[in-house]
């Protein structure tokens, strides 16, 4: 009886163990579909970036209105009416860091036209000349995006970055023509 005791607790082991090592191998293929779904985002982000990328950058110019804003032209260069774009700028101080966040939008930016979009903050509300401006913000950095397009009332929004971010001199901006 002591003999089989012993037996019994290390057959109860092993079946134990043998159950562990089950359970690992059926959460194995888990592993990989969840692999498989990132790699399937991560596919669609890639062709998201190569979509936006044909937004191309055209111009720049600065305006005056409650004060000097800073203004890019992109052009659609797909043939996609894109419903809203919106652009994401950062304004740089010399040692290039972040002194404000800003985006702007251009709604129905059709295949083939083109648009502007303001680098306009609070903090530059006051400022009446280019010179002034480039005094607080050296660069601006255009780095991301917003796409939304409307296909048969489905909205799709896509979201990613420059492959190229626009860096401009504030101080080298020309003004708008009148």
């Amino acid at each position: 009886m002591k003999r089989v005791f012993p037996l019994i607790l290390a057959a109860a082991l092993m079946l134990s163990l043998a159950a562990c090592g089950g359970q690992s191998a059926s959460q194995s293929p888990n592993v990989t579909q969840s692999s498989e779904v990132l790699s399937q985002n991560n596919d669609e982000l890639s062709e998201t970036e190569v979509f936006f990328d044909e937004l191309e950058y055209e111009n720049v110019r600065y305006n005056y209105g409650y004060g000097v804003d800073i203004e890019l032209q992109f052009r659609n260069i797909t043939e996609t009416d894109m419903d809203y774009v919106i652009v994401r700028f950062q304004g740089l101080d010399t040692n290039g860091d972040i002194v404000v966040d800003a985006f702007n939008a251009v709604e129905n930016l059709r295949a083939g036209q083109a648009g502007w979009f303001r680098f306009q903050t609070n903090e530059t509300r006051g400022v009446e000349t280019i010179e002034e401006l480039a005094e607080i913000i050296d660069t601006v950095y255009a780095y991301s995006y917003q796409v939304t397009i409307d296909e048969d009332g489905e909205e799709e929004t896509y979201d990613g970055e420059f492959s190229e971010p626009i860096s401009i001199k504030v101080a080298e901006v020309p003004p708008k023509e009148k």
